[in-house]
């Protein structure tokens, strides 16, 4: 049987068992998690990283983003949201951002609760909010096609 030895010190966690097995923990303050030679690059607290990056595709194994707000920022281009269809991300929908010129302030639409209904119009009430509506306006099959062109 191999015993297991538990030691700590002020920012230290040392396990010790068997011969020569040993793990040794050190924090490396409140950044995140150093390795057994003190070294830093170890595990950082996501929390206190208020600028992370990623070096690749975010892989959310279907998993949500549970509070908050999602905002997507750039770096000189307007941002876009691209939503991929299920076979193998061949096509997209997106919304885009207007170009920063033609902002006269931040916009916020309410999506309605519901679908709607055949042939209905997505509206909206000039405040953010949206409904579902019929149609309206334009011209009719029978008024472009009653239209007289006169040269002369």
């Amino acid at each position: 049987m191999t015993s297991v030895n538990v030691a700590t010190t002020k920012n230290t966690v040392t396990v010790t068992g068997g011969d020569s097995a040993v793990v040794t923990v050190a924090t490396a303050g409140p950044q995140g998690i150093a390795g057994a030679d003190g070294s830093g690059g170890g595990l950082s607290e996501i929390v206190l990283d208020t600028t992370p990056q990623l070096g690749g595709d975010l892989d959310m194994n279907s998993k949500f983003i549970s509070s908050g707000t999602l905002g997507v920022k750039n770096t000189g281009t307007q941002s876009e949201l691209q939503l991929y269809c299920e076979v193998s991300n061949a096509h997209y929908a997106a919304i885009k951002a207007p170009a920063h010129a033609d902002f006269s302030g931040n916009l916020t639409f309410t999506l309605p609760s519901s679908y709607g209904s055949a042939n209905q119009v997505l509206t909206t009430d000039g405040s953010g909010g949206t409904s579902w509506a019929a149609a309206s306006g334009g011209m009719s099959r029978a008024q472009t096609t009653a239209v007289a062109l006169i040269f002369s």
